[in-house]
C-alpha cells in the first residue's frame, strides 16, 4: 500500500466521513468528531459574469423586446413587419429598444436580462413568463413581473395572423 500522503484531520475528513478503524494486533479507534477541530470556512465563490447579449436597436429608453424564433433572427418577413408597426403606432424608434431572440440564449432567466438591459418595459412574443422564471400571465395583456411592466404574446408570425390576439395587445399597448 502506498504512503499516507497526509494526516491532516481536517483534509482526511473530506474523504472519510465516517468512523474508521484499523484491525491488527491492536484496535485504533478514530477520534470522536467533537475532537477534531471545526474546519475553516470555505470562502464563497465569486459572483458570475453577466452573460453579453446581442441585440438589434440602441435600448435607449429601456424597452427590451423578446422574441422567440429559431428559423429567422427575429420572426418571418411578416412577423418583422408587425412588429414594425407595433413599435411605429406606440412612438418608438430602433433607438428606443433592444430586441433579443430568446433561441440565441436558452435558459437566460428575467433576472439575468433584467440585469443586462435594465427594462422599464419588456414585451415578449413567442415566449412564456415560466421560461424566464416568472409567474404565469395572461397574454396580450399589460401585467407587471418583479416591478417591470410586461406583455406576453404569442410568437409574431403567428399573432400577424391573429385579429383577436392584436385587438387585445393593442388595447394593452395603448
Amino acid at each position: 500500500m502506498a504512503e499516507q500522503v497526509t494526516r491532516n484531520p481536517e483534509a482526511l475528513k473530506l474523504f472519510f466521513n465516517e468512523d474508521i478503524y484499523l484491525i491488527s494486533n491492536e484496535m485504533i479507534v478514530a477520534p470522536a468528531v467533537a475532537e477534531i477541530p471545526a474546519a475553516e470556512a470555505v470562502p464563497a465563490l465569486p459572483p458570475a459574469m453577466p452573460k453579453e447579449y446581442k441585440f438589434l436597436g440602441k435600448n435607449g429608453r429601456h424597452i427590451l423586446i423578446l422574441v422567440n424564433d429559431a428559423q429567422y433572427p427575429v420572426s418571418t418577413e411578416e412577423g418583422r413587419e408587425l412588429l414594425w408597426k407595433i413599435v411605429k403606432a406606440i412612438n418608438l424608434t430602433a433607438k428606443d429598444f433592444a430586441v433579443v431572440n430568446y433561441t440565441d440564449y436558452p435558459g437566460s432567466t428575467f433576472d439575468e436580462l433584467a440585469s443586462f438591459f435594465k427594462p422599464q418595459l419588456l414585451l415578449s412574443f413567442g415566449l412564456k413568463p415560466e421560461v424566464l422564471g416568472l409567474e404565469a400571465q395572461e397574454q396580450h395583456v399589460l401585467s407587471q413581473q418583479k416591478e417591470i411592466p410586461t406583455i406576453f404574446s404569442i410568437d409574431l408570425h403567428e399573432l400577424d395572423g391573429t385579429l383577436a390576439a392584436k385587438k387585445v395587445l393593442w388595447g394593452s399597448l395603448k
